[in-house]
């Protein structure tokens, strides 16, 4: 009685915990609704090159359209001189000069040196960006390496740098930082510039420090992203980048879907100043181009969808270089997109603008978590106790370590992911064993006949005991390093799968009384021996298959990457989904899981009384065979059984919702309930289909 008056005192104050959580995190992403939009200066430049538009006019349609930023790399010396702002000479071209024609010039007498062949020239009329570029190269290469060779008698003005143990490929893709002027001719236009920073092999805490002081005025710069596969300084200057990102103030930009080495380092102390961007990848455009045409319609609801449900404020925009055939089409197509993306922003109720991190959560939210993280605890407990009596010194044996755990722990990233995967694994079997097993006497079966409304409310009790579980996560989630995605629950696939086998052995078990006989561990090693010593047929090895590859699937396609197992027509019913229902339910919820748990649980009434009778007293055969006079729908007596552990795929799909903390909890709520009245109608329809085949089949 002591145990089950703690419990339930827990279990008050969890949904209390659960609530205020609940409605401050909702106020936290509610107060953050501006998107910012933003595109690459390269790319637009190559277009207007192209087409030979002007690039301050571009500049200037692009601020009217919805762009508030645009994103500029790392200045290197291959694209100055691109720019014909400084050129390379080899030491193999100054070599050869002196057989095609003596050496009289004065410039070409100060370039021979020993092993002339060992050496590259960079060579540039512009002082000052001569100056930074020797600076920056003896920061990276080192002064033994790089030198300046001084003459005053040129023709005109020039800076000379000798490079020596360098070919001049390796050296014209060296970082020298960001110029001054690009970032001031965008800002003329009311735009800011996003720096997009690269790791590189010449990388010291000098050249960093160097290269953060190229930028003059960071009220000028928007946020800071890194691309590539790592950060810039990983491994070794990681610190020095936090500082210096820390120093200049800047919000940083993490690009999702994209793991980089080095990211949790780098963020960890500045999730204050993250926001989230989605990017869809020039190399992604060209292969969506190559699979079947460039669907622009599709490419903007991407964008949609990523600030509507995954808390992204950035959007870097690629140009996808529609084709047209005259500048004006060409300009203007770049033009629409950009439009179509802002109104499609607009219309979500998000407003435009320069994007801002998430406010902090208030520190009282840690304390409010607390009996969440105990009743997360004890539930294992309480589940093992429905098979067999836990002593009271065992219970408070494991209540008080679990509370020092929780004192000690509360607040390491690790102990709330080990708890959520806890939750994730616990809470499909509660809500089958709350919403389904206990509160249900074959008497109260018996009297109710198991009609279909009975059968859906018994669905709704294992749903909303599955939802709540969902948001006991989603509170233990609820820190920013989890809502920005730099940190993640861990455990999808094992939260997925295990359930389900859990699941199995929790049903075949209930109402066993040689369980208590036996004990726990031997009954299941029974029930394996049993069933791995049975004659296997083919239609075993059938089922077992078509199993094995749903599973199969279902892993692969759980989380945020759908795998190789999305098809077209489910790609278009997504997508209709979606535009009806603003959110779109998982498909594995509202067809699959739902119904199958809606059927199972139908079974389970009208023919599953034999199941239960042995281990409650008080309904006599008699009473079952007349139950199965009144509707026999030719179904073995513990069909149900499969069914509902099908089923669960629906439950433990809810709870997976709630795991992605980047969703925010209005999307995962309504996702969550347009699967379910989804799922009731086919589970209804599905029913009558069972029914109608069996009534046919009784007349035939």
């Amino acid at each position: 009685m002591m145990k089950k008056k703690i419990l339930i005192v827990v279990l008050c104050l969890s949904i209390v915990s659960s609530i205020l959580v609940s409605i401050i995190r909702w106020r936290v992403e509610v107060d953050n609704r501006r998107v910012e939009m933003a595109c690459d200066y390269s790319e637009l430049s190559e277009l207007c090159l192209q087409w030979g538009y002007d690039i301050d006019a571009f500049l200037w349609e692009l601020k009217e359209a919805g762009i508030n930023s645009i994103v500029i790399e790392e200045e290197t010396l291959e694209t100055l001189s691109s720019e014909g702002r400084l050129t390379f000479i080899t030491g193999e071209e100054v070599k050869k000069s002196q057989y095609l024609a003596p050496v009289q010039s004065v410039f070409l007498k100060d370039l021979i040196k020993q092993d002339i062949e060992k050496y590259t020239f960079i060579v540039t009329s512009d002082f000052a960006l001569g100056e930074k570029i020797e600076r920056i190269l003896v920061e990276k290469l080192g002064k033994k390496k790089v030198n300046r060779i001084e003459g005053d008698s040129y023709e005109r003005p020039l800076m000379v740098l000798s490079v020596y143990g360098m070919e001049e490929g390796e050296i014209s893709r060296i970082g020298i930082g960001f110029l001054t002027e690009k970032i001031e001719r965008i800002t003329s236009y009311g735009l800011k510039s996003i720096l997009l920073l690269t790791n590189g092999p010449f990388i010291s805490e000098a050249s960093i420090q160097t290269l953060f002081s190229t930028v003059n005025d960071w009220r000028n710069i928007s946020a800071v992203i890194f691309s590539g596969d790592s950060i810039l300084g990983y491994p070794g200057f990681l610190d020095s980048v936090r500082r210096q990102l820390d120093i200049a103030g800047v919000k940083l930009g993490i690009i999702e879907f994209l793991n980089q080495d080095g990211l949790g380092e780098v963020t960890k102390n500045l999730y204050q100043k993250i926001v989230r961007v989605h990017s869809i990848s020039p190399e992604e455009v060209v292969a969506i181009k190559q699979s079947g045409g460039l669907d622009v319609s599709r490419l903007i609801t991407r964008f949609q969808r990523a600030v509507k449900e995954r808390n992204v404020r950035l959007l870097y925009i690629h140009l996808p270089f529609i084709s047209g055939s005259s500048e004006n089409l060409q300009i203007q197509s770049h033009l629409d997109y950009i439009r179509g993306i802002k109104a499609a922003i607009l219309g979500s109720n998000f407003k435009i603008g320069f994007s801002q991190p998430f406010k902090p959560l208030p520190a009282s939210l840690n304390l409010i978590r607390l009996p969440i993280f105990l009743v997360i605890l004890i539930l294992p407990l309480w589940l093992i106790s429905l098979y067999r009596s836990v002593s009271l010194s065992v219970y408070y044996f494991y209540l008080f370590t679990s509370l020092a755990l929780i004192l000690f722990f509360w607040q390491e990233r690790l102990f709330i992911q080990i708890v959520a995967l806890i939750a994730a694994l616990s809470f499909p079997l509660l809500a089958l064993t709350f919403g389904l097993l206990l509160p249900e006497s074959s008497i109260m079966r018996i009297r109710k006949e198991g009609n279909i409304s009975r059968a859906v409310w018994l669905f709704l009790k294992v749903t909303i005991t599955s939802i709540f579980g969902g948001l006991l996560i989603v509170c233990l989630l609820s820190r920013l390093d989890f809502m920005l995605k730099v940190h993640q629950f861990r455990g999808v696939k094992a939260s997925f799968i295990l359930p389900l086998i859990m699941g199995l052995f929790l049903l075949s078990g209930w109402g066993e009384q040689s369980l208590k006989e036996k004990g726990l561990i031997r009954f299941y090693v029974g029930k394996v021996s049993e069933f791995l010593s049975r004659k296997v047929e083919f239609k075993h090895l059938l089922i077992l298959s078509i199993l094995a590859f749903g599973s199969i699937v279902l892993l692969l396609r759980s989380g945020n990457y759908p795998g190789p197992f999305l098809w077209g027509i489910e790609t278009r019913a997504r997508e209709i989904l979606e535009k009806l229902l603003i959110v779109r339910p998982r498909i594995k919820e509202f067809f699959i899981g739902h119904p199958l748990m809606v059927l199972g649980i139908y079974l389970y009434l009208k023919g599953g009384s034999r199941t239960l009778s042995r281990s409650r007293p008080g309904i006599g055969t008699g009473q079952v065979a007349q139950l199965g006079k009144k509707e026999n729908l030719g179904l073995k007596t513990k069909s149900w059984q499969s069914f509902v552990i099908l089923g669960l795929i629906g439950q433990v799909s809810i709870i997976n919702s709630f795991c992605h903390a980047h969703t925010p909890l209005v999307i995962s709520l309504t996702r969550t309930i347009n699967g379910v009245w989804l799922g009731i109608i086919i589970g209804i329809l599905l029913v009558s289909i069972v029914r109608r085949s069996t009534r046919e089949r009784i007349r035939n």
